[in-house]
């Protein structure tokens, strides 16, 4: 992978020399460290705060929210005008480096790595894999672990995002295009698709045009929002057609061409704090008030440590066990053909 201050010449991320750490200030973020040496960070004091928290100059630990009502709102000291819906990620609106930061450090997103890794422990099992295209990957927050076993290849329709993903300079390559327009798709051994399907109208010709383009034997991994009655604002806000319950999932991916190998739900522990919140926007929405922002689950550590090893400890267990209800739910599937 290219050192960080390769990077941050190709792009506009900028990196600390002094700690390499991602910095969203043009103008500072090449000196943040030394900036602090007079209290100063670019065109905005700091005085006296800590090296780590100027460097970052992520929010205070709480809830992240994205208000599309809202004027105008605020993580950190940059703010946004959000008065439009999102339109593909909850943080598209924010400085690339910025977003990236708060991500990456996000308990589920941590807890999403360790499940991955165990369903390609799965995968290379049943035969070498050297060849991985991610539908929808987003900024490129799974690109290391699939990075891991094989050549990589991002495929990403936002703009926005898919600059992210190329900043990390993890990827092969990244396509701002339709995937089932690529050639490369014929060489691939595996696809796959975290929380992508549920934003796709008709999921199953979707799959179906996908293994027609994919020439080879290959495997699909994919990851979906489960539990149907939980389908809220919070959904709809994020353009989601559907929830998914394991029938529906499995139904889908066979009528797409494949055969599931493996499935189950995930976040079975941390279910009843999720159901209650869902549970409470299906109230407010019978009551007309509708919500308007969704919460990333950016909780300060003494929230977000125990919920990542929560699910950390689902992915080991998942080796033996099939959860029979969660938030999440994920599946590996094998091209028919």
């Amino acid at each position: 992978m290219r050192r960080a201050e390769e990077i941050s010449n190709e792009t506009p991320l900028n990196y600390c020399r002094g700690c390499r750490t991602k910095f969203f200030d043009p103008v500072a973020g090449r000196r943040c460290c030394a900036a602090l040496e007079s209290g100063q960070s670019g065109s905005s004091a700091l005085p006296g705060r800590r090296r780590f928290l100027s460097c970052t100059l992520l929010p205070p630990p709480g809830r992240v929210g994205v208000d599309i009502a809202h004027p105008a709102w605020h993580i950190g000291r940059e703010f946004m005008n959000s008065n439009l819906p999102i339109h593909d990620h909850a943080l598209e609106a924010m400085p690339d480096a910025e977003s990236l930061l708060i991500e990456d450090g996000l308990w589920w997103v941590r807890g999403r790595k360790a499940i991955i890794k165990e369903y390609i422990k799965r995968i290379i099992r049943k035969g070498a894999i050297s060849n991985i295209m991610d539908i929808g990957c987003g900024s490129g927050g799974n690109l290391d672990v699939l990075r891991e076993v094989g050549r990589i290849i991002g495929v990403e329709p936002s703009s926005t995002l898919a600059h992210r993903a190329m900043g990390r300079g993890i990827a092969d390559a990244i396509f701002q295009q339709d995937a089932l327009a690529l050639d490369e798709c014929r060489n691939m051994q595996l696809f796959t698709m975290f929380d992508v399907l549920e934003h796709i109208e008709n999921d199953e010709s979707f799959l179906v045009r996908l293994r027609q383009k994919a020439a080879h034997k290959h495997f699909l991994l994919v990851s979906v929002p489960a539990c149907r009655f939980l389908y809220s604002d919070h959904d709809r806000i994020l353009h989601h057609y559907r929830r998914y319950t394991d029938n529906t999932l499995r139904a889908t991916l066979e009528a797409g061409g494949y055969q599931v190998l493996h499935m189950s739900y995930f976040m079975f522990f941390l279910f009843p704090f999720v159901l209650l919140a869902r549970l409470q926007d299906k109230f407010r929405a019978k009551l007309a008030k509708k919500r308007t922002s969704v919460e990333i689950g950016d909780f300060p550590p003494i929230i977000s440590v125990p919920f990542a090893a929560t699910l950390r400890i689902e992915a080991l267990l998942s080796r033996k066990v099939r959860f029979p209800i969660g938030l999440w739910l994920f599946a590996l599937a094998e091209d028919q053909s």
